[in-house]
């Protein structure tokens, strides 16, 4: 699972997203990367995960105004991303 990001257009800032006030995770607002039949094969793509590959279009306002920002809150989104089992309680948490 990977936090996903945001842009403020008003500020010009991207962020990393899905966490609470408290900066604790809230997993059930994390972006599924794929699904895997064992641990061993998840932990294996979470190694090949970009990044530097951008889900947001090059095009796009943020990506325009603010690409280091873009690619910052991307790459700390990568950073951030784990494997968690689809029965995990976590992921029922608000």
């Amino acid at each position: 699972m990977v936090p996903g990001i945001t842009y403020q257009s008003a500020t010009n800032v991207w962020t990393v997203s899905g966490y609470d006030e408290h900066k604790k995770p809230v997993y059930s607002a994390w972006e599924t990367d794929g699904t895997y039949a064992t641990a061993a094969e998840c932990q294996d793509q979470l190694r090949k995960l970009d990044p530097t590959a951008s889900p947001v279009m090059p095009t796009a306002e943020g990506a325009v105004r603010n690409p280091t920002g873009l690619a910052n809150a991307v790459r700390d989104s990568v950073n951030q991303a784990i494997c968690i089992a689809t029965d995990d309680p976590r992921l029922k948490q608000n």
